[in-house]
């Protein structure tokens, strides 16, 4: 009876250690290496706005096969900490994603994405809902990267309308300058990854 007790709790360890094996790893953002632009044009001069504020949740996993995948990922920006180097063309991004009444821009992704992995480096394309001024759009995002330095380096850039979510594109100069309404969102971030997982190891092939 002893020996059976035993045998139980192995089992009941054995399972508990291989659930939190397969449930993955959440890599740790490195915000100060970390970066997300907006990149724009009028009819003067192209212009740039950098996100302050935001948070990114990443989970990433290994399928039967040992291929990398990403499980979930859920990006938060602060719309109000979208700035540039122009007070006016800030306030008037502020005006036009009306910040007030929608103070949070965010994409999630609960969908599994494979990553495609070559000499070091990977690709993969994520499928989630992006918000923005609380109009939401299923979007995909390629992103590419590679680890160096025991960390992981994810970018990538996603073209939006903003009319699509309902955000008249802003002016300036007494109607003078008028953006367009194409933009791009780009983003280059680090995370830490504990360098003794099977995830480092699949990226790092």
């Amino acid at each position: 009876m002893k020996i059976k007790k035993i045998r139980n709790i192995l089992t009941a360890v054995f399972l508990v250690t291989f659930c939190m094996a397969a449930s993955g790893q959440s890599p740790v953002l490195i915000k100060k290496e970390s970066q997300v632009s907006i990149r724009g044009t009028s009819n003067l001069h192209d212009w740039q706005e950098a996100a302050e504020e935001f948070s990114i949740d990443m989970k990433l996993s290994t399928d039967g096969a040992s291929v990398p995948v990403i499980d979930m990922v859920l990006f938060k920006c602060k719309a109000a900490s979208i700035t540039s180097d122009n007070s006016i063309m800030t306030n008037k991004t502020h005006n036009a994603l009306n910040v007030e009444k929608h103070p949070e821009i965010h994409f999630s992704s609960a969908k599994q994405s494979a990553f495609k992995v070559s000499d070091g480096k990977f690709s993969s394309t994520i499928s989630g809902e992006l918000t923005i001024n609380g109009i939401t759009k299923q979007v995909t995002v390629p992103v590419d990267g590679h680890i160096a330095g025991g960390k992981l380096h994810i970018k990538g850039e996603k073209p939006v309308r903003m009319s699509d979510y309902q955000v008249k594109a802003p002016t300036a100069l007494l109607g003078t300058l008028k953006t367009g309404d194409d933009v791009t969102v780009s983003f280059e971030l680090s995370f830490e990854l504990p360098p003794d997982n099977a995830i480092f190891s699949a990226l790092n092939k």
